[in-house]
C-alpha cells in the first residue's frame, strides 16, 4: 500500500512538472485546412497548429467548407499567440 502511494505522488509531481513545461508559439497565420487546424509561420518555418477544444467538422463533412470560411475570416493574415503543453498533445 505503501508503494502505491509513493508511486501515486511521483506520477502526480511528473504531470504537474511536464504541464508546466509548456511552449508558446508566436506568429502569422498563413492558412487555414479546415474549422479546427490552422498553419502559422514561425520563424520561417510553417507550423500545424490544431485548436484545443474545437469539435470542428473535417472539410468534407456536412458544413466542413464554411466551419473552416469562418475560421479563416477570423484569423487570415493576423499575428496570433498559441500555448502549446504536454496535456494538449493530439494525436491521430
Amino acid at each position: 500500500m505503501k508503494q502505491l502511494l509513493k508511486a501515486s505522488i511521483a506520477l502526480s509531481w511528473i504531470l504537474l512538472t511536464l504541464e508546466s513545461q509548456g511552449s508558446e508559439l508566436t506568429g502569422k497565420v498563413v492558412s487555414v485546412s479546415d474549422g479546427d487546424t490552422l498553419r502559422v509561420l514561425v520563424d520561417d518555418q510553417q507550423i500545424k497548429i490544431r485548436l484545443s477544444g474545437i469539435d470542428a467538422p473535417e472539410s468534407d463533412q456536412p458544413f466542413g467548407q464554411a466551419s473552416k470560411r469562418y475560421l479563416a475570416e477570423a484569423v487570415a493574415g493576423q499575428t496570433v499567440c498559441s500555448w502549446c503543453g504536454f496535456f494538449l498533445l493530439f494525436w491521430r
